[in-house]
Formats: C-alpha cells, structure tokens, sequence
C-alpha cells in the first residue's frame, strides 16, 4: 500500500475515513499528552512522526535526527533513525 501524498499532519489527517479520523485523534491526544519535552510532531515519508529535533539532539552517532514514533492509520511503529 502507498503511504500517504500529504505534506503536513493536517492534510494527512483531512484524507483519512472518518472513522479512522476519530482513532486517530484519539490516540495523538495520548501521545502528545506524555510525549517528553522536545519532541516534535511531524510528517516524514507520510507518517506522522514525533520525534527529537536536531537543533534538541544534534551529538547523535549519525547525524540524523533520533528517537521516532510513527503513528499510521494501519499501525504505530517505533525506531531510531
């Protein structure tokens, strides 16, 4: 299955079936709630992604940004990229 064309959240979210819509929403209102300081909620590859900026972290092992959390209307995925 392709991953979304959206660009933002917003968009991503504005695409999905309502039902999902609601799902959704209901889980990033927990995540954002406990999500530790410095964490950034963001659309990478048309994912929402929340995860620690490098101007936060920037001493990581690869130079990339770290500790990412994916929230998909079809799973959550967790890595570090």
């Amino acid at each position: 299955m392709a991953l979304s064309q959206a660009t933002t959240v917003k968009e991503y979210l504005d695409a999905l079936p309502d039902d999902r819509r609601r799902v959704i929403a209901k889980v990033r209102a927990v995540i954002r709630k406990h999500l530790p300081a410095g964490y950034e909620e963001k659309l990478n590859a048309g994912i929402i992604s929340y995860q620690v900026p490098l101007k936060t972290l920037a001493d990581t092992y690869n130079g990339s940004r770290c500790a990412t959390r994916r929230l998909r209307h079809r799973r959550i995925t967790t890595r570090c990229i």
